[in-house]
């Protein structure tokens, strides 16, 4: 069997003897796969209806033992890419059951499953390969002194994150926190965003130049004081620095990587955030769980609602998660930080009694997490894959 990519960037899941990139005259084998992920289109801008060319489906329609697979193991895909794969197939007349999709959590099969069947393709194949779950897993903690009551990271630079942290700082409660803010976007080539652009535009969100803000702007970037081995923390989302200072603090406030259900996609009308895709937890809420730890989550709204789903549970009433519920993302962070502040306005023996009362959800959701990862199979019509894809499914390593 051999494994046709047009970008060359598959070479983590397969042996590298059976992987081709694809040039302009090449003759496909019988049963091939024909690989396209996320990365493809972000990084390469090779987008499926460009992938599925002439020769390509060509070769599908002639050979029914051919496949395409779609890998979002580790990604995220919305309304917007259904739309463009299910349209691409209509019009090279490939059929549907060619098409098998990996994707990262049973919420995301069962919303696309339910979205090829409304575009009038029922047989796509669909399963789940939670990548970014199985690479978390905490070492074992010793008990440990609470040293913050809170801990918060981000990695990569976005508006919303930097919002947040003038919220915290505004209500003078970022002293509660071990944290880390980094003013790069790390994909692709590196972008860094100076003092000045930052400050620019926290006033565009409608903060003001303060002594306080301007003094913690300018000592950012505030980073993991454990390097790895490409030098810089900020380089690895896996930095294990990270699982010490979850076990430090009492409650996890965790910035996933969307806010705005429509982030990137305004040029798009779509009318309903629960239609164009599912709520997308990545290793930044795995990690927490792993760690035992209760949390609350600055992501899109009804995060909770859709997480619950997956067979987790979450902490209210002890930590007040209304804020879900809110769909305005102005309103929706304020509320996250009103509930941040009325916790830090506790007393150290009412916030402690907090944190006992959440510790028997955390320990339910680490049991959760772990029979996910210990029991991960794909389902018959993708035995196939699970034998050629390297590593995945081996038992999680401790990182």
């Amino acid at each position: 069997m051999k494994i046709y990519t047009k970008t060359g960037k598959t070479s983590m899941y397969f042996d590298k003897s059976i992987v081709e990139v694809v040039h302009s005259r090449h003759r496909f084998e019988q049963g091939s796969v024909f690989w396209h992920d996320q990365h493809d289109a972000a990084q390469n801008r090779l987008y499926f209806n460009d992938f599925l060319d002439y020769s390509i489906s060509k070769h599908l329609r002639r050979d029914p033992t051919s496949k395409i697979l779609l890998f979002y193991g580790d990604e995220y895909f919305n309304k917007l890419d259904i739309e463009i794969i299910a349209k691409a197939l209509i019009e090279t007349k490939v059929p549907a059951n060619q098409l098998y999709i990996i994707c990262i959590d049973e919420n995301f099969k069962k919303w696309a499953g339910d979205m090829f069947t409304e575009l009038g393709l029922p047989n796509v194949n669909i399963t789940v390969l939670n990548v970014l779950m199985k690479r978390v897993v905490a070492p074992p903690l010793t008990p440990t002194p609470m040293k913050y009551r809170f801990s918060t990271f981000s990695r990569n630079y976005l508006k919303f994150r930097l919002q947040l942290f003038c919220e915290l700082i505004k209500k003078d409660i970022l002293k509660n926190f071990d944290y880390t803010f980094n003013n790069i976007m790390p994909y692709g080539e590196v972008i860094t965003f100076s003092h000045d652009e930052m400050l620019t535009h926290a006033e565009e969100m409608g903060y003001s130049r303060t002594s306080e803000l301007t003094n913690w702007m300018s000592k950012v970037p505030y980073t993991l004081e454990s390097t790895n081995q490409f030098g810089n923390g900020w380089q690895d989302k896996m930095a294990t620095g990270i699982y010490d200072k979850l076990a430090s603090a009492g409650i996890s406030v965790i910035i996933e990587s969307h806010f705005d259900p429509f982030w990137n996609f305004k040029g798009h009308s779509y009318e309903d955030f629960r239609k164009f895709s599912p709520a997308f937890p990545t290793e930044k809420t795995y990690k927490t769980i792993g760690c035992t730890k209760p949390f609350m989550v600055v992501s899109t709204p009804e995060f909770l609602k859709e997480f619950k789903q997956l067979g987790y549970k979450t902490f209210h009433p002890y930590i007040d998660e209304t804020y879900d519920t809110i769909e305005n993302d102005n309103d929706r962070m304020k509320a996250i930080t009103s509930e941040i502040e009325r916790l830090s306005n506790l007393s150290d023996q009412e916030f402690a009694a907090v944190v006992t009362k959440c510790t028997k959800i955390a320990k339910h959701n680490a049991q959760v997490m772990q029979t996910k990862q210990a029991n991960y199979s794909f389902p018959l019509e993708f035995k196939w894959a699970e034998e050629i894809m390297v590593d995945t499914f081996a038992k999680p390593r401790v990182t």
